[in-house]
């Protein structure tokens, strides 16, 4: 309470405002410098306006404070003009003084010199608050310029795995968790949504992806390092806008060609020093477990003989992690399931002479898909199951189309009345419409076919007083 401290002067007043709330007010004639030592302290934009009557252009201003009410007093503050494209630039030395005189006050711009945007401090210091924010629901993506393109965002991004512990989720919705990383701030008015703005990207579709996601126990100064590289390494890229790179030529795609290394970044030399993080750690454990790490040691020197940093090789797992396991010869479960039931709906609209014609045709099938891996189909009178490496599924015979006499022997040694019903079951379930209601009608004595003009049939049977009634459809016959 200001009111009530004894003063003699000016001094002891700012002196004393600086005691009880932990900094003093600072004034800048540079929108983009004042946001950015707002940032660093965790403060939020309170209020902004055009104060018109500029010299060159209308004058505005804009302040930050702790609490990002406009009610409560300014800890930052800025007063800026505009360029002919209407875009916040810094006042001339002459604006700066009618401001000073105008408004009253002195300006105490912070030295920005070509070090500070890249600050690890200042960086490390600005998620670690924005992280905060957005945990108690303060905002959803903060800003940190660093040029007139590229900023530092942390912000809410989706497509996360609800399970997933190494993140830290949103409380109204576990599929987002925190990210921090550069974008083209410029290539989306808002800003307001992370993953609504844009990476540097290339016309070949390639996209710079300079992006983290946040750990519950992040090291924030490691975070902050590993942000300045990868700024470092585009800084001095003609980037438009949206985020389009507009040179050729400076990198080709990071899945398969050789990603060009600028001089002074550091080179991972063994993959005995790679810690992975973020969506890398499942691919390079998946590698480790197949006992493939120096197959991938290979593989890598092969496609990038020059090396690779710790960023690139963790993006190269990342988001190319499923094209690397196949190369290397390595399956997930996802991938082997995927192939097994691709293998059995291509079988599935086929009719087999017999059971080795079917295992033969889903055995070449998953060859082909998961080269390199072992694959082995057992076919019984009941069913046929697939293994493919430690993976296995099983399915009904019946789900198959096949003229076996083997299975009309098994069935002749069963009582009359539960071979019959059973070959009723087996000859209906898994025919297809296309064979016809007369093939129907053989197997099951009596019925009463229907034939609708989509192709599909209703047969009903009286059997012992009860009406049983089924349809033939494109797919097959349903009980």
């Amino acid at each position: 309470d200001l009111d009530n401290v004894n003063v003699d002067d000016g001094d002891a007043v700012t002196e004393s405002y600086e005691l009880l709330s932990g900094t003093v007010v600072k004034c800048f004639s540079d929108h983009d410098k004042a946001e950015n030592y707002a940032n660093s302290k965790g403060y939020k934009l309170a209020e902004y306006g055009n104060l018109g009557g500029g010299i060159d252009g209308d004058f505005a201003y804009a302040y930050w404070n702790e609490t990002g009410d406009r009610n409560d007093d300014e800890l930052v503050i800025a007063y800026y003009a505009f360029d002919d494209d209407g875009k916040a630039r810094p006042l001339t030395e002459r604006e700066k003084g009618y401001i000073a005189k105008e408004q009253e006050v002195e300006f105490d711009d912070m030295p920005l010199d070509e070090d500070y945007d890249t600050d690890k401090e200042a960086i490390a210091k600005f998620i670690e608050k924005a992280v905060k924010g957005l945990q108690n629901g303060e905002g959803t993506n903060y800003r940190y310029k660093l040029d007139d393109r590229l900023a530092v965002f942390v912000g809410w991004s989706e497509g996360y795995d609800e399970d997933d512990d190494t993140v830290i989720h949103s409380n109204e919705d576990a599929d987002f968790a925190i990210v921090a990383g550069i974008k083209v701030w410029t290539s989306d008015d808002m800003w307001t949504d992370f993953d609504y703005l844009n990476f540097p990207y290339y016309d070949n579709g390639d996209v710079l992806d300079m992006s983290y996601s946040v750990s519950p126990t992040e090291d924030y100064r490691a975070l902050a390092d590993s942000i300045i590289s990868d700024y470092n390494e585009v800084k001095d890229f003609n980037i438009d806008e949206d985020g389009r790179v507009i040179e050729e030529g400076i990198r080709e795609s990071a899945s398969k060609k050789k990603t060009p290394i600028k001089e002074g970044v550091s080179i991972i030399s063994s993959l005995d020093e790679y810690k992975p993080w973020s969506g890398a750690v499942d691919t390079f454990e998946a590698i480790q477990d197949a006992d493939k790490v120096d197959a991938l040691d290979q593989y890598l020197e092969d496609i990038y003989p020059e090396g690779l940093t710790v960023t690139q090789l963790n993006d190269i797992l990342w988001f190319d992690g499923e094209s690397v396991l196949k190369d290397l010869g390595i399956y997930t479960e996802d991938v082997i399931s995927e192939a097994i039931q691709d293998a059995v709906d291509e079988a599935q609209g086929e009719s087999f002479t017999d059971t080795d014609e079917l295992e033969s045709f889903i055995t070449s099938h998953l060859e082909d898909a998961l080269d390199g891996a072992s694959v082995s189909v057992d076919i019984s009178s009941e069913e046929v199951e697939i293994t493919v490496e430690n993976t296995s599924r099983s399915f009904s015979i019946g789900e198959f189309t096949i003229e076996d006499s083997d299975v009309e022997e098994s069935l002749e040694k069963k009582p009359n009345g539960a071979a019959e019903a059973e070959l009723n079951e087996r000859a209906c379930r898994g025919k297809r419409a296309k064979r016809g209601s007369k093939e129907i009608n053989e197997h099951l004595k009596g019925a009463e076919v229907i034939e609708f003009p989509s192709g599909d049939y209703l047969y009903v049977i009286e059997e012992n007083g009860k009406l049983i009634a089924g349809s033939a459809t494109n797919t097959g016959i349903f009980h």
